[in-house]
């Protein structure tokens, strides 16, 4: 028997994930979903967590879900609501992205609790996303194939400005530097490059850029 799920997105959430995208630019970056009270199949919210980037992997901090889950309950939503859905980017996917290897790795990492249902979204450059992994914990663990709509709700609320200030701070890109020696490699921060300084200022005003790490 066939099984058929829906997970219906909010506009607003779609527009707030394609922002941080575009901010994200060649890095690949994840977050959760938030949903509805009464509807689980209805995302409400996007959330970035703190998380190291490269362009085919984001790693999440170990402290950044203990942070999440503490916010979110603050605010009365329990990890029902905010820890079912994992939705991350391949911004070089040139069709719909498929998970690789190493999403299916995350992915069971992070819903290592086992609850019984999740959802892995993926999206690509464009506003191109891949079918949604939903897997359904029973006996065994059944895996489905989860078709993906986007509900339509106007908004316009000049609120761009406040997602770039709520996540900017979140997003680390991981680079591999050569040592002295040719045969050791560390990972170092990178800093800021001139594009993304030449954002921030326009954004945020120049006293941002002279606190931030130079090349």
């Amino acid at each position: 028997m066939s099984i058929n799920v829906t997970l219906s997105i909010e506009r607003i959430v779609w527009d707030k994930l394609q922002h941080i995208m575009g901010l994200a630019g060649s890095l690949e970056v994840s977050g959760v979903f938030t949903s509805s009270k009464d509807t689980p199949f209805h995302v409400v919210d996007f959330d970035l967590l703190e998380q190291e980037c490269e362009t085919t992997e984001t790693i999440i901090e170990d402290t950044a879900f203990v942070k999440y889950m503490s916010e979110k309950a603050k605010k009365g939503i329990d990890p029902g609501r905010c820890m079912r859905i994992w939705v991350h980017t391949h911004p070089f996917s040139v069709d719909d992205p498929v998970p690789s290897q190493q999403d299916e790795t995350t992915f069971d990492k992070l819903m290592e609790q086992k609850p019984d249902w999740s959802i892995m979204l993926i999206v690509g450059p464009g506003g191109h996303y891949g079918v949604a992994r939903c897997r359904l914990v029973g006996a065994p663990t059944t895996y489905i194939s989860a078709p993906v709509n986007i509900s339509i709700l106007e908004q316009s609320l000049p609120i761009h400005k406040k997602w770039d200030k709520v996540h900017r701070p979140l997003v680390t890109k991981k680079v591999l530097a050569c040592t002295s020696s040719p045969m050791t490699k560390t990972v170092s921060s990178l800093a800021i490059s001139s594009a993304m300084a030449s954002l921030i200022a326009c954004t945020y005003g120049s006293s941002l850029i002279s606190s931030l790490p130079s090349h």
